[in-house]
């Protein structure tokens, strides 16, 4: 049995289960859909990410040693619908299993499940994995007609998860901070939040692709896209973030600990406030220097990040 599996471009998931195995008999399709682009206005630099993050995604399938069709707008411009794209690959490839990743849009959906499809040919449906509450859990959930809050649900996700717990209790000993994040900034906060860390992938390409062929968006974008378009992108720019954040974390004790020594404090012994200046100290010369490195990185106009 020849199956090809749909992927959409917002289940670029690689630590899905389908990809744990490889074979021949298994083709993965991704494809950039006139559907998708005509049926709503997007934003240019949404469209661009999407068409970028798909093209690494197909790539890196393929290094992998997966079966992939990889479609760009110029190949799909003759199929009105996903329905006459994937019998088009039926008739050329002989697929007899279509399988999809359930989509998290209710008309991908709907579509989905009712693919006009040749006799004889399967279709089956999984779960994208990318929840921490699978679809079908949700009724047991979330009973009908009776109200809900959504904070009791994110508790009962915690607990069960593990996700910022320290044992049975809340990390930091409060469920949420709700009260603090909804005050308003101050025009000085605002002046004092640093510059952004952005990649720079180059837009032209696809930009010149969506003129070819009249998509209609709103939206302005350079000539050069500034966000993370793979994961390891994605986790490169929170490393970076990380650094920044313990460094300042460490500076505030370090100032703390300085006035302390220079004070008398004797609310613990001198040699534990020097312990915290020694941390310090080697936070900023060994590990806060990383972000140089990745800052290169990240700015840099290859595809490397995607190995």
């Amino acid at each position: 049995m020849s199956t090809l599996r749909l992927v959409l471009g917002d289940q670029l998931n690689a630590k899905h289960s389908w990809f744990r195995d490889k074979s021949d008999e298994v083709t993965y399709l991704i494809a950039e859909l006139h559907q998708e682009q005509n049926y709503v206005k997007h934003h240019l630099q949404k469209i661009t990410a999407f068409f970028m993050a798909m093209q690494r995604f197909a790539e890196a399938l393929k290094s992998a040693g997966h079966q992939v069709i990889h479609l760009t707008l110029d190949e799909t411009a003759d199929f009105k619908s996903l329905d006459s794209l994937i019998n088009h690959l039926i008739k050329c490839h002989g697929f007899t299993q279509i399988e999809y990743q359930r989509p998290d849009e209710i008309r991908l959906l709907e579509q989905c499940r009712n693919l006009s499809l040749p006799e004889g040919t399967g279709l089956r449906e999984f779960d994208t994995e990318h929840f921490l509450l699978p679809f079908e859990a949700i009724s047991k959930e979330f009973k009908p007609n009776t109200g809900h809050r959504m904070e009791a649900f994110y508790r009962r996700m915690r607990v069960k998860h593990g996700y910022l717990m320290q044992g049975k209790e809340p990390e930091g000993g409060r469920w949420n901070y709700d009260t603090e994040n909804q005050k308003a900034f101050k025009k000085a906060d605002l002046e004092d939040i640093p510059e952004p860390l952005v990649f720079a992938h180059n837009t032209e390409e696809i930009r010149q692709r969506l003129h070819r062929h009249g998509i209609n968006y709103f939206g302005e974008m350079g000539k050069q896209l500034v966000w993370p378009i793979t994961r390891s992108e994605a986790l490169e720019l929170l490393e970076f973030f990380s650094l920044i954040l313990v460094g300042w974390s460490w500076l505030e004790i370090g100032v703390v600990s300085k006035r302390a020594l220079i004070s008398g404090d004797k609310s613990f012994e001198a040699s534990f406030f020097e312990s915290k200046l020694d941390t310090l100290e080697y936070f900023y010369a060994y590990e806060l220097p990383k972000t140089t490195g990745l800052a290169e990185v990240m700015l840099h106009p290859s595809s490397v990040t995607i190995k």
